[in-house]
């Protein structure tokens, strides 16, 4: 019997061994666990800090697209305002050009240079040799006036 007591015995240490390794153990697992459930809540902090920023630049980018948009719509006005801009002044111009107001003393100057070509042109009629000099002259200078 004394056999089986101390076999018992030996038994019961070996199990309380066995339950102080299991206890340290579970001591060590509870401790991280307790950090690891810290890690994990800074990690869901931190995933939930990204996820703010990220919803933020996505409000950025909708404010800054719609910026970009409203500049492009800007410069294609302005554009257009230009170019119209443009399209008149030339059509003023060339309104002007075609409408030219010419004032009385050109038109004296003018009409005095038509009669003095008319009465060369009549003194020379008949006669091609006196004209051909006459034209031949660089100046405009006509001597009936």
């Amino acid at each position: 019997m004394k056999n089986k007591y101390d076999s018992i015995l030996k038994e019961k240490d070996s199990f309380q061994n066995i339950f102080e390794c299991i206890s340290k153990e579970n001591e060590f697992l509870k401790k991280e666990n307790i950090s690891l459930a810290s890690e994990l809540n800074d990690i869901y902090e931190g995933n939930k800090s990204l996820k703010n920023k990220i919803t933020l630049v996505e409000k950025e980018k909708e404010i800054a697209l719609d910026e970009n948009n409203s500049l492009k719509r800007k410069f294609v006005s302005k554009e257009k305002e230009n170019v119209s801009k443009k399209k008149r002044i030339f059509d003023s111009h060339s309104y002007h050009d075609l409408h030219a107001t010419i004032n009385k003393n050109e038109i004296q100057v003018l009409k005095n240079r038509i009669n003095c070509l008319s009465s060369t042109l009549s003194n020379y009629a008949f006669n091609h040799s006196k004209l051909k000099p006459c034209f031949k002259k660089t100046s405009s200078t006509c001597s009936c006036t």
